[in-house]
């Protein structure tokens, strides 16, 4: 079950607007307004939320790619047994994707034969701890508030 919840994409753990909709008995609409909402209050939560569209019927419909720590604010305001039963599931697929892609992660990065661009793969990876570890610093004092 844990795999149908969360996937890859672009070497990212994502999961869709429109999953998240499905599997909280939700309209898709009013999950995009609240992805829109914490887009539009906090201007870095941008990063967590990719704009994507799907097709139904030959028609082309907006939808959100979001990692862990965008599908965490939006799924904490839903509530109710449903809502808690969810959220622990989403977390649990999370962690057991996270493992996944760690396992193989270090094999797949030292395996590019070219150094030009195993040397940009570990920038790409170092920028991105270090905005990681911005961001923890900048939220500190909100968590310890909160």
């Amino acid at each position: 079950m844990e795999n149908e919840l969360v996937s890859v994409v672009n070497n990212e753990i994502v999961v869709s607007s429109r999953d998240v909709a499905e599997h909280f008995g939700k309209a898709h609409k009013h999950v995009l307004d609240s992805i829109r909402e914490i887009l539009a209050a906090q201007n870095c939560a941008a990063r967590f939320f990719h704009e994507h569209s799907y097709e139904n019927r030959g028609k082309q419909y907006p939808e959100y790619l979001m990692n862990r720590d965008g599908c965490a604010p939006l799924v904490m305001g839903f509530t109710g047994k449903k809502a808690l039963e969810w959220k622990l599931k989403y977390i649990e697929a999370f962690d057991s994707m996270e493992e996944q892609l760690k396992s193989l992660a270090p094999a797949d990065r030292y395996m590019i034969a070219d150094p030009i661009e195993r040397a940009k793969a570990w920038i790409k990876e170092e920028e991105h701890r270090i905005a990681l570890a911005t961001e923890v610093k900048e939220l500190e004092p909100k968590t310890r508030f909160a």
